[in-house]
């Protein structure tokens, strides 16, 4: 039985930066041996869930929200983690 790869498509590609900058985030961040090994091993993937929003008048709204909310996320993120940017690939 056949069956039909699931199908990618490419939607954008942003720049995320830092939302606010904290003077802890310019300090450098020492990894702990087993981080290391960690970073130097094989790709691992891990998933996130959330939550679809209740109105949603398109799949293109749905998609646009989704990822506003996730790269408003990142950039909440990259303010503690931004020695860490640009050195971590999915």
């Amino acid at each position: 039985m056949s069956t039909t790869p699931p199908k990618i498509q490419y939607i954008l590609e942003s720049f995320i930066k830092p939302q606010y900058a904290l003077e802890e985030s310019k300090r450098p961040l020492y990894l702990t041996p087993w981080d290391l090994a960690m970073l130097s091993g094989k790709y691992m993937q891990k998933g996130l869930r959330f939550t679809k929003p209740l109105a949603v008048n398109s799949q293109e709204d749905f998609v646009k929200s989704l990822l506003d909310r996730l790269k408003h996320s990142l950039s909440i993120t990259l303010a503690h983690f931004y020695p860490l940017a640009g050195c971590l690939v999915t």
